[in-house]
């Protein structure tokens, strides 16, 4: 693999023809790094790469969008960017992470910028990634993380296909069944998985009492009712699977990826991995999408 470094991202290109695997949400981040940052994404995004052909983008700026870019959303215009600055500056003085002021703003745009010199820098280094994807001209798999909460049972990888939705059904029902023996086989694993980061949470809330740390106030009314919503989950749905537009539709970067997919007839598809997956088993993550990316191909 050739690891090429660019400003905000690096590519790790196999030399081969095949396809675009992102990771737009890789980079560590700095105010929430539980947050923020989609663990194992880098490496599953190189091995994929490395296995199929193709290239790897990897973000290497944290997506936290007052010292970063957020790859996934939208460019914002320059006023927009410099009115909502001061905004996420009072963000950081106050630890609240959803305020009235920036929710939609997070929602939507890609960041802020303390002047019109940082916008021009951080638009330069989002069209660079963005073109690096659409002049490929192959087909793109992005790769995100999705959290081990209850409401994401039981997709153990829920994918969002942009384009060829019917092809990737028929793939994901294939896959499904073709690995039925190894999603049963991880459920012990994965639950544990579940209860283990479910009592870290509930430590850090009896620390921040103690501290007066600021940990996640914006999670404590749903940590009450945690487990006993994950039981129910696990009991109506008792077996892991591929899921398709369980958890996310992709509606954030859907008008980003509109005007690529107006250029390709290549899939253009949204992953978002189990966490399970992600920390613990990246390699099972990279042999089972490297399969159905395969059925999907086929198919297209």
């Amino acid at each position: 693999m050739l690891m090429l470094i660019k400003n905000g991202f690096t590519i790790s290109d196999s030399g081969k023809r095949g396809p675009v695997f992102v990771a737009p949400h890789a980079s560590p981040a700095f105010h929430k790094p539980d947050y923020y940052q989609d663990q194992g994404t880098h490496y599953i995004a190189n091995m994929l790469a490395e296995m199929n052909g193709g290239k790897a983008l990897i973000s290497t700026i944290t997506r936290e969008k007052d010292i970063g870019i957020d790859f996934f959303r939208q460019a914002p215009t320059a006023s927009t960017a410099l009115k909502y600055y001061k905004y996420f500056l009072k963000y950081h003085s106050s630890k609240k992470l959803w305020t009235k002021k920036t929710f939609h703003f997070r929602k939507k745009y890609a960041w802020v910028a303390r002047d019109a010199i940082q916008h021009e820098e951080k638009k330069h280094i989002y069209n660079t990634f963005w073109n690096e994807i659409k002049e490929s001209k192959a087909a793109v798999f992005f790769i995100h993380r999705q959290y081990l909460n209850p409401k994401n049972h039981p997709s153990i990888i829920d994918v969002i296909p942009f384009n060829h939705k019917r092809q990737t059904q028929i793939a994901i029902r294939k896959t499904n069944k073709k690995y039925e023996h190894i999603f049963t086989s991880l459920m012990p694993l994965y639950m544990d998985a579940f209860y283990f980061k479910t009592r870290c949470l509930h430590f850090k809330v009896a620390l921040q009492k103690e501290t007066k740390m600021m940990f996640f106030d914006h999670l404590k009314p749903r940590l009450r009712d945690r487990i006993e919503r994950f039981d129910n989950k696990v009991k109506k749905y008792p077996e892991l699977k591929i899921t398709c537009m369980k958890n996310f539709r992709g509606d954030v970067v859907r008008p980003v990826i509109n005007k690529i997919i107006k250029e390709m007839n290549s899939p253009v598809i949204h992953m978002e991995v189990s966490e399970f997956l992600c920390k613990w088993l990246p390699d099972l993550a990279v042999y089972i999408i490297s399969d159905l990316i395969n059925k999907i191909m086929v198919n297209t």
